[in-house]
């Protein structure tokens, strides 16, 4: 794993497709900064992005099962542990945060984390959809670094792909510690 230097840093990262057959024709990347207390992240979409679904923006408010159709992620952990927080967020302003004390625990809200900024941007070769996440609010604790992962979900018309740094398992799986990205901040 390549390892990440931040602290009012800025990364870039492509992501790939679990499956590239059946995945939509774009370029998904990341770009990421850092900065005192705060993680801005952005997913960039480059191509034809008509071809996916994108309800219109509503209010945000917090909904479970983001995953079942266009959903932008992020995971963050501390290297030595077995805890780690998932974020959920889709373009049309719904989100969740969950945290998981160890692999497998069941799936439950952290309600304590407060909405973050969320907003999608249409541009000339695709789209962005821009999240800025607070770390002081997290329900674990992280000195100087971390593990994160940023997949995302991309339902074109119905049919679901899913996108990571790496695919370490004959499946889509986004909670495998080993293709999280390890940080200093």
């Amino acid at each position: 794993m390549s390892r990440l230097q931040c602290c009012n840093m800025r990364f870039f990262k492509n992501l790939i497709p679990f499956d590239s057959l059946t995945a939509p024709q774009l370029q998904v990347e990341i770009y990421t900064k850092w900065q005192e207390s705060l993680i801005s992240i952005e997913y960039r979409l480059i191509g034809n992005t008509k071809q996916l679904y994108l309800p219109h923006k509503q209010r945000p408010r917090r909904v479970i099962g983001l995953w079942e159709s266009t959903c932008f992620e992020f995971f963050i952990k501390h290297p030595n542990g077995e805890d780690y927080v998932e974020f959920n967020f889709s373009p049309e302003g719904f989100w969740n945060c969950f945290y998981f004390p160890h692999k497998k625990a069941p799936l439950k809200a952290f309600e304590a984390y407060s909405t973050p900024d969320m907003k999608l941007i249409n541009r000339n070769d695709g789209l962005s959809f821009y999240v800025t996440l607070t770390l002081e609010q997290l329900p674990i604790h992280l000195e100087q670094t971390a593990q994160i992962s940023t997949p995302c979900v991309l339902d074109n018309r119905g049919k679901l792909s899913y996108w990571a740094f790496s695919h370490l398992d004959p499946f889509a799986n986004f909670h495998n510690f080993e293709s999280f990205l390890p940080i200093s901040f």
